[in-house]
């Protein structure tokens, strides 16, 4: 069966009009990125985004094994409070949320209680010495210069793969008290060395 296409003169009119349209459109709209070269250049570190939730500068600590620390920046863009209530990854047998509390050489590392809040229009920093992403039983090396996918989990049950960066980092050598809840990795240098 053959089908014939007739086209009139008024409607291909209509038909160059609506091209002529969506044309318009596409170029009004590619004019809305950045033109700002310092916002292509802010990091070299990999940058997601889901939802309203942007990550950025995210980078773990280079380890040869046992455990290791990831750092990040969140900016949540909406309106709306958003909850990060868990990371995983096939590179730790474990991985929880953790903060670092008190001062000087009494810094004491605990899992947080309950998920990590990011408030509407805000950006939690997650970063040496304080709210972290703490990666225990390593199952490979972490060697700077590679990367490794962690993916985030929040309480409205939405997911993104996030591609953090693998670099030696040598700061913020805190000493941990012990805490019964993380036996085992609560000994001085145990921590990948935040």
């Amino acid at each position: 069966m053959s089908s014939n296409i007739i086209f009139s003169k008024s409607n291909m009119s209509r038909f160059s009009g609506v091209a002529l349209v969506a044309a318009l459109a596409g170029a009004m709209l590619s004019g809305c990125a950045s033109a700002n070269p310092a916002d292509a250049q802010q990091s070299t570190a990999p940058m997601a985004h889901h939802g309203d939730v942007h990550v950025a500068d995210a980078w773990i600590k280079a380890s040869p094994s046992g455990m290791t620390s990831g750092f990040a920046q969140l900016q949540n863009t909406g309106d709306k409070d958003l909850a990060l209530v868990s990371v995983s990854s096939d590179i730790a047998g474990s991985i929880e949320l953790h903060e670092m509390t008190g001062s000087g050489t009494s810094m004491s590392m605990t899992q947080l209680e309950g998920p990590l809040a990011i408030p509407a229009n805000t950006t939690v920093t997650l970063e040496p010495g304080a709210q972290h992403i703490m990666l225990m039983d390593l199952k490979k090396e972490l060697q700077a210069g590679t990367t490794a996918t962690l993916l985030l989990t929040f309480a409205d049950k939405s997911t993104q793969d996030v591609e953090f960066e693998i670099k030696e980092f040598s700061g913020a050598k805190e000493s941990y008290a012990p805490d019964a809840e993380h036996q085992g990795h609560n000994e001085p240098g145990e921590h990948g060395d935040h």
